[in-house]
């Protein structure tokens, strides 16, 4: 298993027990939430790329998006707990920091605020994951 897959994995471990959703953690999920599994999240990794080169070593960063998606009236507002429960999760999960260099946010993506059976917000945690593999394998 590629360190990248081992690092999504860790990611989705980490955020379990987020603050109002629970379980309803998915990842790179095609089918539409309904209004049953809101509040979820939804962790995809929309880019990688390699840092640098050393001798023994490759230096790689990984941008994860961690998508909040509540329902409700004010469904911005309902994400703001869920946003930093989530952000606490991930800064101080051990298994994660085990396997990586570290981890940085790097802004929040403005809310997509549409309506549904109720309001739907859809709100993006970018972060960036720094991390090494050995020059030879991506594990």
């Amino acid at each position: 298993m590629t360190k990248r897959e081992q690092i999504l994995q860790a990611v989705m471990a980490a955020l379990t027990g987020t603050t109002g959703v629970g379980t309803r953690i998915y990842r790179s999920r095609a089918e539409p939430l309904v209004l049953a599994d809101a509040p979820a999240l939804e962790v995809n990794w929309p880019d990688g790329d390699t840092a640098m080169a050393g001798y023994a070593f490759i230096e790689w960063q990984l941008i994860i998006n961690i998508d909040v998606l509540t329902r409700g009236a004010g469904p911005d507002s309902l994400a703001d707990p869920i946003i930093e429960s989530l952000h606490a999760k991930l800064m101080t999960d051990i298994a994660l920091a085990a396997l990586i260099q570290g981890i940085y946010p790097i802004g929040t993506v403005s809310p997509a605020i549409e309506e549904a059976d109720q309001t739907q917000a859809v709100i993006t945690c970018p972060y960036r994951i720094d991390y090494r593999t050995p020059l030879e394998a991506l594990t």
